[in-house]
């Protein structure tokens, strides 16, 4: 019977001259039957740890490549292709965001890359005179060192960089992403903008004349919902001409009294 995961941590002492034999032999010696190096990662004070946790996982060296094993060749390609003053900072932010969390995903949106886990966590662009990086619900991460900004009104915040040497330690680069990931994690969501209550629609005098002069047109209208209603109305109203709007009223009539809602033409059959 063949064991995946080693259920227990245990310290190695210093980085031995063969990690693989090393563990296999505490593998044996705790009664494993079975092992395979790929089952294991060991993170830098190589506790034994299954590779198994995604990414609730202290700082990880890989035996088996897994420090970046959802690396994206598109990443390279964007990287090879920025600034020279840009490669290095992408480069180190990337390796960090593998650091912290090993099942982390890159993905490219809007053309820049980002980092996903359990939906987007970050993203970094580079641009031609500086770099910028952020999470995407900054707004949400608590910022101890003031590291960001807020893009506008929405959820990410941001950090512009000009040189590698301005990126914070990578001790306090990781808890930044660690806790980003953690968000995702506990399914926290983005708060909404709330919408501004819409006015109440009001129907002008012209409009309600023509429709009860149309018993089809008016039976049809009362009935519509809110949002139908609104559509008509906006779109007589708005007309600049009184000839333009004179015309979309009787064509409004004439739709009404055949039953259709304004964008009907764009209605599925």
């Amino acid at each position: 019977m063949r064991l995946r995961f080693l259920r227990f941590r245990q310290k190695l002492g210093d980085t031995p001259p063969n990690i693989f034999g090393k563990i296999k032999q505490l593998a044996l010696k705790n009664h494993i039957s079975s092992f395979h190096p790929g089952d294991f990662i060991v993170n830098l004070s190589f506790d034994i740890v299954p590779l198994d946790l995604g990414c609730a996982i202290d700082p990880i060296l890989s035996l088996a490549g897994f420090l970046m094993k959802n690396a994206s060749p598109e990443f390279d390609v964007y990287i090879a292709k920025s600034a020279a003053f840009a490669k290095p900072i992408l480069t180190k932010l990337r390796k960090l965001f593998h650091q912290a969390c090993p099942a982390i995903v890159e993905t490219m949106k809007w053309s820049f890359p980002h980092f996903e886990y359990k939906g987007i966590v970050g993203s970094m662009a580079a641009f031609k005179n500086h770099v910028s990086f952020g999470f995407w619900k900054g707004k949400l991460l608590d910022d101890p060192q003031g590291l960001f900004t807020e893009v506008g009104k929405a959820p990410m915040n941001a950090s512009r960089l000009t040189d590698v040497s301005e990126l914070p330690a990578d001790k306090i680069l990781l808890d930044y992403i660690r806790r980003a990931v953690a968000m995702n994690e506990d399914g926290v969501k983005t708060p909404q903008p709330k919408k501004k209550p819409k006015a109440a629609l009001e129907v002008p005098d012209y409009f309600q004349s023509a429709l009860k002069k149309n018993k089809k047109a008016l039976a049809t209208f009362e009935a519509f919902s809110p949002s139908h209603k609104r559509e008509y109305v906006e779109w007589i109203v708005e007309a600049k001409q009184e000839a333009t709007r004179h015309q979309r009223l009787n064509t409004a009539i004439q739709w009404l009294a055949e039953g259709k809602p304004r964008n009907w033409k764009y209605m599925r059959k």
